[in-house]
């Protein structure tokens, strides 16, 4: 199940006016191994690389889960002019206010007050973040977040759905590709 992208027009969604070095190439590695049948491309590369804007060029290509461990990564992702614009970002409820009772959402009044009664998708920030993101092409979130919502997808009223892609925010080595079974 790869992605059906050329890497001529993998290159055409570059996000930045100019390459950094290698990042033009691995693009190029990218959407061969993709054409080629891989299911599963690892990039490995050092800080500095510029990582999220290969990843963009994807993400940008397909529905896609941009996945990371660190939440600051996801403001430094969205506040970026270039490839911010690409994502929507979903968080999870202790970073959202409840506007009824300024606490996080996961403590908020419909939460600590059983008989209030809460339009969840006209009122609560958090819900709203999460109705846009079940509708976004690329969703921008943390790895904790992503499994939560995984292990909660039966029983949320607001699903995220599968993608395509999901990209991880890797340490440092060089390209890599491995073919995986399409049941992976």
């Amino acid at each position: 199940m790869g992605i059906d992208i050329t890497p001529k027009e993998a290159l055409v969604l570059f996000p930045y006016p100019s390459f950094r070095k290698y990042q033009r190439e691995v693009i190029v590695k990218i959407a061969e191994a993709f054409q080629s049948g891989y299911d599963v491309i690892l990039v490995e590369a050092p800080t500095g690389f510029g990582k999220s804007a290969v990843n963009t060029v994807f993400c940008r290509a397909v529905r896609s889960f941009y996945a990371t461990p660190q939440l600051s990564l996801i403001d430094q992702i969205k506040s970026d002019s270039y490839i911010g614009r690409f994502y929507t970002v979903i968080k999870g409820r202790q970073n959202y206010r409840c506007p009824f009772n300024g606490m996080p959402v996961n403590i908020g009044k419909c939460v600590t007050d059983p008989g209030f009664r809460c339009n969840k998708l006209q009122d609560c920030p958090y819900w709203i973040a999460k109705d846009k993101a079940s509708r976004a092409k690329s969703v921008l979130t943390s790895f904790a977040y992503l499994i939560l919502e995984g292990v909660a997808e039966k029983v949320s009223p607001i699903k995220l759905g599968h993608s395509c892609l999901l990209y991880t925010s890797p340490s440092p080595r060089d390209l890599s590709t491995s073919r995986m079974p399409s049941s992976a």
